[in-house]
């Protein structure tokens, strides 16, 4: 859900790339049998940083952040 609502974000393309391949690289990790916590943790934290700081360019990525940080929350749970 987050990946696709990047699209709906407002996002310049760099910043859309460099997230969107954040999230590329949990989903990876998460399809892996034996998934590397901290890989995933700090991923997500980054992207969650990256909205955090433009969510005041772009009203739409105000929206993600939320799910974001959802996704950090759960992932620092699953993954101590």
């Amino acid at each position: 859900e987050l990946r696709q609502g990047l699209a709906q974000a407002g996002l310049d393309d760099d910043a859309e790339a460099i997230i969107d391949g954040e999230f590329r690289v949990v989903e990876e990790q998460s399809a892996k049998p034996q998934p590397v916590g901290p890989i995933i943790t700090a991923k997500l934290d980054s992207a969650t940083k990256m909205l955090t700081a433009l969510a005041g360019t772009a009203a739409a990525a105000q929206r993600l952040l939320p799910m974001a940080q959802q996704a950090v929350e759960w992932a620092g749970r699953l993954f101590r």
